[in-house]
Order: structure tokens, then C-alpha cells, then sequence
């Protein structure tokens, strides 16, 4: 191994140092040569990148009659020592932006994975034994010869690079620099939508979403759901009674969308218009939050059903039947007057199989016939 990047100095007991120089050829070795001032005690050090010293490390007392009964006189009369130096396999890992390198990312979550000759588990070492958690700042010794993989966990980031394991000899490490592995994070811009009645502010099921990329014109559909999040995070773990009743709170529509970019966003659902961001959207790096992805909130005005031959609602409770919202009292003076059946879905009063049945079951009577007697069925609008 070439150590003539190693620097030796000898460091008296008094703290002077004598450096001894750069490498001269000997024997085709690296030696260096000083003289001391006798009587003296020293101690040697060396100092090299990723090694440390092994041997001659106490002090060491030199005067005239120890130099002349030494063993190690040379034929010049020097005295050789050889100091060994132990490679210490310290490995750095550095994560940055993908699109930004020099964006480093401090708060990644790196773990070093050390895996069998194949790349497979190792299968006699429990799980967590063969992860090591990384710290940027000191790095980690690690054992070689070894098979390792790198996982950096970031929320709305994947990694890059260093996706498949690698393998780490002794021939990895310089001699002049730190072994550093920079991992690559890219930003994964995903947006949440959480639609809500704006007088009630419960969730609505079912609206329907059009994001519009006002630069290029790209267009995506959402629409919102219970679990809307649940395809953007973290798979493959166990659901607990806790996890799951995060889910079914969880109604929402989300979407990978071009990041930066200006957006317009339009949400429809029945018996509901839209009541905030109605301009644009813009979206950029630095918009999304660290613990997950970027919620936005849009509130929706109840609009009530549409009755031809009356007003909408009737807002002084006049003869209304109460439909769980505060502008949900009907008012039918002439129930033959209805041509249009409201979206019973939309209030919550059925499925939708069930408002086809009943928009069915409704027949107006043609001119020219007698009244509908008392005893006529009209669709209901309790809900059963």
C-alpha cells in the first residue's frame, strides 16, 4: 500500500515538533529522516486519511548511549523505525436535491443495509442487527469486504441513485479524502385535496376534481375518497385500529403534479358550488412541507336542489322538511310541479341504484286527467 501521503512528525516531551520531512527513497520504501537533540524523550505520530496509527504510539527516551547500544542502527548509523497504520473504514454519506446538488438535505433518514455476497438478507444476523443508521457529521466504520445497500427516507422525496447494492473492499478508500457517498433525493410534489362544506365543514365523498396546468395545458382528474391519501404513503406496514380510523377520517383526492407550476382547480359535485381557490395556484420547491404532502383545502357552498315552479329553499322554515342542512327545508306547494328529482346520493338520502328507482317510479299525469288522489305514491325524501 502507498503511504507516502502519510505525515510523521516527532513531538518532544517539551511540545516542540520536528517534522520529518517528505518520503526518500530507501530500500523502496517510504522513509523519512530528521535529527533530534539528544538527551530527549519523543513520540512519534502519523497521520494519514481513513488510517490510524497502530504501533510506536508511547514516548520513547533517546540519548547517546540507548542510540549507540540500538538494534535498529542502519548502515548509516540511523536509527529505522517502521510505523504501521490500520485502514479505518469510516464511511460519509451525503444527501442532496436531485435537481439542486447543492441543496444538501439534513433531515433524511439514511440507514446502511449490509447484505449477504449475492445481495441477498443475510440470513444468520437478525434483521435489525444488519441495518446501521447513519449520522452525516461523524459517518459510520463499517466491516469490509461486504455487500451493502443505502435506503434514504424523506417525505415527498424518493432516492435516485444507489438504488441497488454495492460492494466495499479496502481498495474503496483514498488516501487523501474521506470515502463520501452522495445520494440523490427528488422532490415528489404531491397534492392533497380536501373538499369541505363550507357552513358545516364536513368532507364530501365524491367531488370531482380538475387540476389544469395553465403553462402546458396538462390536465388531471381527481376525486375525493375515503383513504384518498393512503396511495402516497408508506406501504407494506401492518394497519392497526389507529392507522385504519386515520383512513376512513381520510377523505381526499391526491396527485403528483409538475413542480414548480401554476395551476387553476375546479371542484363540482352536485347540490354544490365552488367557494374558494377559484384563482390560480402556484406551486414551487419550497411550498411543500417536510412531513408529508401539500394539503390544500377547498370549501364548497351549498346550493340546495332545484324545484321549477318554487323558490330553491325556503329560508323562514315555512312548511319545509328538514334534510340535515340549515338551507335544506323544501318548500312544494304544487308537488305536481316537480320535473326534476334532486341527486339523493348528494344528501346522503341513498345509492344511487336506489334514486334510479325512485326518479323511475314518478309519473307525471298527462293533461286532460283527473288530480291525483291522496292515496298516489310520490318518491320520498327521508331518508329510509
Amino acid at each position: 500500500m502507498d503511504m507516502h501521503q502519510a505525515t510523521v512528525s516527532l513531538i518532544a516531551s517539551d511540545g516542540t515538533r520536528i517534522n520529518l520531512g517528505r518520503p526518500e527513497a530507501k530500500s523502496e520504501g517510504n522513509w523519512r529522516v530528521g535529527k533530534l537533540d539528544l538527551p530527549n524523550t519523543y513520540k512519534f505520530s502519523a497521520q494519514l486519511m481513513n488510517y490510524t496509527q497502530s504501533n510506536l504510539t508511547a514516548p520513547m527516551h533517546f540519548d547517546r548511549n540507548s542510540w549507540m547500544e540500538a538494534e535498529t542502527i542502519g548502515m548509516g548509523g540511523s536509527m529505522d523505525f517502521t510505523i504501521h497504520m490500520n485502514l479505518e473504514p469510516r464511511l460519509f454519506v451525503e444527501v442532496v436535491d436531485a435537481q439542486d446538488t447543492n441543496m444538501v438535505l439534513s433531515d433524511v433518514a439514511t440507514e446502511l443495509v449490509k447484505l449477504g455476497p449475492n445481495g441477498q438478507p443475510l440470513h444468520d444476523v437478525e434483521p435489525g442487527d444488519a441495518i446501521t443508521k447513519l449520522d452525516m457529521a461523524s459517518g459510520v466504520v463499517i466491516d469490509i469486504p461486504g455487500t451493502y445497500a443505502l435506503r434514504a427516507t424523506l417525505p415527498n422525496h424518493k432516492q435516485t441513485n444507489f438504488v441497488n447494492p454495492f460492494r466495499l473492499n479496502r481498495s474503496c478508500w483514498p488516501v487523501d479524502r474521506p470515502l463520501k457517498v452522495t445520494l440523490h433525493m427528488e422532490l415528489e410534489a404531491v397534492l392533497k385535496v380536501v373538499v369541505t362544506d363550507r357552513e358545516t365543514d364536513d368532507k364530501i365523498h365524491g367531488a370531482e376534481i380538475t387540476l389544469v396546468e395553465n403553462t402546458t395545458g396538462e390536465l388531471f382528474y381527481l376525486t375525493t375518497a375515503t383513504g384518498g391519501s393512503s396511495a402516497f404513503t408508506a406501504g407494506g406496514a401492518a394497519m392497526g385500529v389507529g392507522a385504519a380510523a386515520a383512513m376512513e377520517a381520510d377523505v381526499s383526492a391526491c396527485q403528483r403534479i409538475p413542480c414548480p407550476g401554476s395551476y387553476t382547480i375546479r371542484v363540482e359535485k352536485d347540490n354544490f358550488e365552488q367557494a374558494s381557490h377559484m384563482g390560480e395556484l402556484q406551486v414551487h420547491r419550497q411550498t411543500w412541507p417536510r412531513d408529508g404532502p401539500l394539503e390544500l383545502k377547498v370549501c364548497m357552498n351549498f346550493v340546495g336542489i332545484n324545484i321549477d315552479g318554487v323558490g330553491a329553499f325556503d329560508l323562514d322554515g315555512r312548511h319545509g322538511q328538514q334534510l340535515g342542512h340549515s338551507k335544506s327545508s323544501l318548500v312544494v306547494t304544487d308537488p305536481l310541479a316537480i320535473n326534476k328529482m334532486p341527486t339523493l346520493v348528494a344528501l346522503g338520502l341513498g345509492t344511487e341504484q336506489e334514486n334510479e328507482v325512485r326518479k323511475k317510479s314518478f309519473k307525471r299525469p298527462t293533461p286532460g286527467h283527473a288530480p291525483v288522489s291522496d292515496n298516489t305514491t310520490f318518491p320520498r325524501m327521508a331518508a329510509e
